[in-house]
């Protein structure tokens, strides 16, 4: 390298280890020893995965999740789990293409977990990953269970969205209409006893148990923009397929239910943001605060790991222990802590804390009814 001139002669580590001028056999071993963001193999260790299972389940039956782990070098594994993606999280997608059901996550312990969630028909796609003592994660080849029976996942209604907050716009929609099928919408809401049954787009009455009239929309039976006015928890839609010319509330064994649930919840209260949820020596560690709205004030407070004291922050990297009978207000801007993780900096969990309140109010901790608080953590490893 050396021989190439500026710049490539201050490139450190010269790969030209023994200063020949030519490519030997020797060269590059001190380069091997350098790593760009993280080391994922040589010469540090790596983690092998082997899955084992997969094949075919039956409704509700229970397996053993189960990897067989290695590590070798000079790293070690921390933690593995399995994340498992099933009919449900694989076909109902929001509009932007993402699962509206998460994958679950099993968590694996020194040899296996039990998984039962086999309810609709169609593959369960799992894959194993293991975080091992540098922080890199590695991901096993996929292992399938395919479970024949059990309900289908094409019966049941899709919501855009898992949760709505005031200002969303709700829309649940349906499967086409199937040949010699009728079909039948009901809800449950949050908070009341009745049924609503739908006949057509956001065009529903109470279940009076007599009769259950038939949906006469298209595939969109519920498309309206939430409110405070609109009751907050979970609701439940089903859609019921009964073949057509059969009454349907005299024979319910004919019926096919699909289901799905969504909630309409307040947003939930702002919350410091850490930049990493966990960081080790010698990572930055930045704790952002969400924008203030106008016309209030606020409060940061940690709690570090070993202290029963809360620490009120007025200012970045600034705090004092909160003594019980007053509280320093935030006079910074965005970032209340920006500093270098030490080896003398306790290691553990720190709970934030973040609590907001009218600008009116004088005595904060005299009007706890207006609090705002919201909460996060990281960890220091």
């Amino acid at each position: 390298m050396s021989a190439l001139k500026t710049p490539f002669s201050s490139q450190s580590p010269q790969l030209d280890d023994t200063g020949d001028g030519r490519f030997t056999s020797g060269d590059g071993s001190v380069a091997k020893t350098f790593c760009l963001n993280s080391c994922f193999d040589y010469p540090l260790g790596k983690v092998t995965l082997e899955p084992q299972g997969g094949g075919s389940v039956n409704l509700g039956q229970s397996v053993a999740l189960s990897i067989k782990a290695q590590a070798s070098g000079s790293t070690s594994i921390q933690h593995v789990w399995a994340v498992v993606m099933g009919p449900e999280s694989a076909k109902k997608r929001d509009l932007q293409g993402s699962p509206i059901t998460p994958s679950p996550v099993v968590n694996i312990g020194t040899k296996a977990a039990q998984f039962d969630s086999f309810q609709y028909r169609g593959d369960y796609v799992t894959v194993f990953m293991a975080k091992d003592s540098r922080g890199n994660v590695t991901v096993s080849a996929p292992i399938v269970y395919a479970l024949s029976g059990g309900k289908e996942i094409s019966l049941d209604p899709i919501a855009s969205q898992a949760v709505y907050y005031d200002g969303d716009q709700c829309k649940v929609t349906i499967p086409p209409a199937s040949t010699g099928k009728t079909r039948y919408v009901r809800m449950r809401m949050p908070g009341v006893s009745d049924l609503f049954v739908f006949t057509n787009l956001n065009t529903a009455a109470a279940f009076n148990g007599r009769t259950l009239p038939e949906w006469k929309g298209g595939e969109t039976i519920l498309d309206i923009k939430i409110s405070s006015a609109v009751p907050r928890g979970e609701y439940s839609i089903d859609l019921i397929y009964v073949p057509t010319g059969i009454e349907p509330l005299s024979h319910p064994e004919a019926w096919e239910i699909g289901t799905t649930t969504f909630k309409i919840a307040t947003p939930p209260a702002a919350a410091p943001v850490p930049s990493q949820a966990v960081y080790h020596v010698g990572d930055q560690c930045k704790v952002s605060l969400p924008t203030l709205p106008g016309g209030k004030k606020q409060y940061p407070v940690m709690k570090i790991p070993g202290s029963d004291s809360l620490f009120v922050f007025n200012a970045l990297n600034k705090a004092v222990v909160f003594d019980g009978k007053t509280i320093p207000e935030w006079t910074g801007s965005d970032m209340m802590l920006d500093i270098a993780i030490s080896a003398q900096v306790p290691k553990g969990e720190y709970s934030l804390y973040l609590l907001r309140l009218p600008g009116t109010i004088a005595t904060p901790l005299t009007r706890t009814d207006l609090w705002e608080v919201g909460q996060s953590s990281f960890k220091i490893e």
